[in-house]
């Protein structure tokens, strides 16, 4: 790529229009591709927050980047450091802890080739200069150098694409590391008694919808501490497909019902739902469990039905409406079958409240 000679420029005008455009396709690239939750060391957030936290950085970034280099160096190499490099920062921060081997080793080439080139400038500025001090000698250096850097950081974004290095699971970077883990001692069918007894039918049906949220919410709690699941799933209603009536999120670790059921439907109906989605949320901690083993331990017993449902959950079927045969083939799914059974559960709950209700 050959850097124009200064009078040989972009316009201002072109220089912002080539930067904006190709700057919204490399983000839109990188969401797709590359986007995990953001996970340094102990810090760790969930999907909405990694995902302001991006735009932030990139926002502060391009604005003052674009101010430097729309005065001083409208050129094609400044164009690519301009849009890489954020990219690039911020997938050595993401992926840290993910791929910290290709991580370290991409940062000390990096720190080798710009330590590299500015002694090289250095030397050549000496000779030419004899030793006196240049104010642009200094700018030119640091834009030089951000070229360099995201040049020998695009292994970063390369590697993955050509499939050297793979992506981890969305959920395998998120579950484990949550910003917030079951607490037994709180979420508990004792502990929250009360708000369990919301769910007899005559309190259930004075309840409002955020009110009725907040008790599925408590069941939801309940169901990560007794199944295991590594951080809590949260509760939202959502206009949901016709025929849907809840689904899970495992990359926002959410489980969103339909509204129209949660108004209308009686809290068994509710209850259900629940269950059915937060054993998809264990079914889907099984999997990562499973991925993030050695070979030498994926043949043990417990990983059986893990096995069959991270290759279910990677072809997942989803029904078409009145279309029999897909329906059937959904339905036959063994995360679905596994999910169906477990939502039997709802009846427990519901013997519990009565239970607790004779010993008032």
């Amino acid at each position: 790529m050959y850097e124009r000679q200064r009078g040989r420029e972009y316009p201002w005008w072109k220089f912002l229009l080539l930067n904006g455009l190709l700057g919204m396709a490399a983000v839109r690239w990188y969401g797709i591709h590359m986007s995990v939750n953001l996970h340094f060391g102990s810090l760790y957030l969930s999907t909405e927050g990694s995902t302001i936290v991006f735009g932030v950085f990139l926002m502060v970034y391009y604005m003052i980047c674009l101010q430097v280099t729309t005065e001083r160096s409208r050129t094609g190499f400044q164009t690519a450091a301009n849009i890489l490099l954020p990219l690039e920062i911020y997938t050595v921060i993401s992926y840290f802890d993910i791929w910290p081997v290709f991580v370290r080793g991409t940062l000390a080439g990096t720190a080798a080739a710009v330590l590299l080139f500015l002694t090289l400038y250095l030397r050549a500025r000496r000779q030419r200069r004899r030793g006196r001090r240049d104010r642009r000698g200094f700018w030119n250096a640091w834009l030089s150098m951000r070229v360099v850097a995201a040049l020998s950081m695009s292994v970063l974004l390369i590697a993955p694409l050509l499939g050297y290095i793979s992506r981890p699971e969305p959920y395998a970077a998120a579950s484990a590391r949550s910003a917030e883990a079951p607490d037994a001692r709180k979420w508990n069918r004792e502990e929250q008694k009360e708000v369990l007894l919301t769910l007899q039918d005559e309190e259930w049906e004075g309840l409002s919808g955020e009110e009725r949220l907040q008790t599925l919410q408590t069941v939801a709690n309940i169901e990560c501490v007794e199944l295991g699941i590594p951080c809590l799933v949260s509760v939202r209603a959502a206009s949901l497909e016709e025929n849907v009536a809840g689904e899970y999120s495992y990359m926002e670790h959410q489980i969103r019902i339909d509204k129209d059921l949660l108004e209308r439907g009686t809290a068994y109906d509710a209850l259900e739902v629940i269950l059915h989605e937060c054993r998809h949320a264990w079914q889907r901690a099984c999997v990562e469990a499973y991925q993030s083993c050695g070979e030498n331990f994926r043949n043990l017993n417990l990983f059986r039905d893990a096995a069959v449902w991270a290759e279910e959950f990677e072809n997942y079927i989803v029904p078409e409406e009145e279309d029999v045969s897909s329906i059937l083939a959904y339905e036959e799914q063994s995360t679905e079958r596994d999910s169906r059974n477990y939502a039997e559960k709802a009846g427990k709950y519901m013997d519990y409240v009565q239970k607790c209700l004779r010993n008032e």
